[in-house]
């Protein structure tokens, strides 16, 4: 008999401090009858202050008219379920609940009582309303987001969803959108396209900026395709595709092509003037080399000799206007001969007459005895080389020598002329002093060898210029011969 007490206290104490709020109503008067701890505490009152209370008196005015469905419920049916009201506070607070409640009957089987138990969902409650706002805030982000989005049947190809960038981009309305072919949103041309990105999606999982067009009322939209594979929580499968307007990029790319296509044509122009003006520049000096060789230093020569006849018809002058007769003479001698040298400079007419093997052997003849500085030189090639090319490599070993003479310091050159891949090869070395190979593209080394590679480039050869300081310098020229010379 004693453990019965016990055991009702034990049920008492479980039961005032459960975690649920428990009453119990009198079905006729909806009076409480009774109520655990729990349920006073929650209503910041005393277990004397609730009893006797109707249980209406218990909740917000708000939902008064759910108390009272759910009281006509357990009537009716004896239970309740998941009925969400308000319990008040005095300080007029509120607490979310969630009401469920089962009847207790008489002999009769009329329902005399009900159990109440009100369960605390005030955190699922704040919990929901966060989740209504996070998704509110990703469906604005969804629908404003500048990428046009849409979830693509996997089954079906149809569009299932969409964000309203799409809508506005393609002119539909999101009725329209949703259920249509994706494909359909495409220009046809594109659809060979689509098609295959869709198969990469489905075998990688993924694609990534797949060009296409959208169409507008007939407009082009040019657009880049990303799109992956999703699921939702029943296994069925979505892409999720997103296409990110490239309008502006497209045509600034074809801006952009079209200014380097007309850079690329005055670049060209520029080449084919160079070119025209080497040509003319090349002429100009044979020309003027021809009238200095046969005109004026022939008219140098008579002037020459007719003072030697002067001197041998006067042998009883003074002997003071006979010096001056000698150093008249002389002087008209250095000068021709300084008109012979500047016209071979200009255009050696060995060039044109004997070739290039023999034009170099006279140039580097003509720079050691001036110089003073030896040149080895090694020659193998055809007898018969093309006029432009033979001036090309005659002009290019002229300057590199003129530039030997002037920084090098060099004690030997060595040149050699060699037959190589269909073409000729001209190496150039000094051993000079040499220098950085940066400087000499900046604008203070002059132009001389901005003219060697404008000349190889103009006979679609090859230039290349290497140098260390204290190593000397390397001039390396390779250029083609014509087919019918190979």
């Amino acid at each position: 008999m004693g453990s019965l007490p016990i055991a009702e206290a034990r049920h008492r104490d479980l039961f005032d401090h459960a975690p649920d709020m428990f009453g119990s109503v009198d079905a006729a008067t909806g009076i409480i009858l009774s109520c655990n701890q729990n349920l006073a505490t929650a209503l910041g009152a005393t277990k004397t202050d609730v009893l006797g209370r109707s249980v209406s008196s218990l909740h917000h005015a708000d939902c008064l008219d759910d108390v009272e469905r759910a009281c006509q419920s357990l009537v009716e049916t004896g239970e309740v379920h998941d009925a969400e009201l308000l319990l008040q506070r005095p300080d007029g607070s509120t607490i979310d609940v969630s009401l469920n409640a089962s009847s207790i009957r008489d002999d009769t089987g009329r329902v005399v009582r009900g159990w109440f138990i009100w369960r605390d969902i005030s955190r699922r409650k704040r919990a929901e309303v966060a989740l209504r706002a996070s998704q509110a805030r990703y469906e604005n982000l969804y629908d404003d987001a500048p990428d046009m989005f849409a979830s693509v049947d996997v089954a079906t190809e149809r569009i299932v969803q969409c964000n309203q960038t799409l809508v506005t981009v393609t002119g539909c309305s999101r009725e329209e959108l949703l259920g249509r072919p994706v494909r359909e949103i495409h220009d046809p041309g594109c659809w060979p396209e689509l098609a295959e990105a869709l198969v990469r999606v489905r075998q990688t999982g993924r694609v990534r900026d797949v060009e296409l067009q959208l169409t507008r009322h007939g407009t082009l939209i040019d657009v880049s395709l990303s799109a992956a594979a999703i699921s939702d929580e029943r296994d069925n499968l979505y892409y999720r595709a997103t296409w990110r307007d490239v309008t502006e990029r497209k045509r600034a790319q074809l801006a952009l092509h079209q200014k380097q296509r007309e850079l690329e044509h005055s670049r060209q122009e520029l080449q084919a003037l160079a070119a025209r003006l080497m040509t003319a520049q090349e002429d100009e000096r044979q020309r003027l080399s021809r009238e200095l060789h046969d005109d004026l230093n022939q008219r140098l020569a008579l002037l020459a000799l007719e003072i030697e006849t002067l001197e041998r018809d006067l042998p009883e002058s003074r002997p003071t206007t006979l010096a001056r007769l000698r150093v008249l003479h002389d002087h008209v001698v250095a000068l021709s001969n300084d008109v012979h040298t500047l016209a071979y400079q200009l255009h050696p007419s060995i060039l044109d007459d004997l070739g290039l093997s023999a034009a170099l052997e006279s140039l580097t003849d003509d720079f050691t005895q001036r110089e003073g500085i030896p040149v080895d030189i090694v020659q193998s090639v055809p007898d018969s080389i093309a006029p432009d090319v033979g001036s090309c490599l005659y002009r290019v070993s002229q300057e590199a020598l003129r530039n030997v003479a002037r920084h090098a310091r060099a004690e030997r050159v060595t040149m050699t002329l060699t037959r190589v891949e269909d073409g000729i090869s001209l190496m150039i070395s000094d051993s000079g002093l040499g220098f950085a190979a940066e400087a000499a593209a900046e604008p203070r080394q002059g132009l001389g060898i901005v003219s060697m590679q404008e000349r190889v480039r103009l006979v679609n050869g090859r230039f290349s210029l290497t140098s260390q300081v204290g190593e000397g310098t390397q001039v390396l020229v390779w250029v083609p011969l014509p087919k019918d010379e190979r």
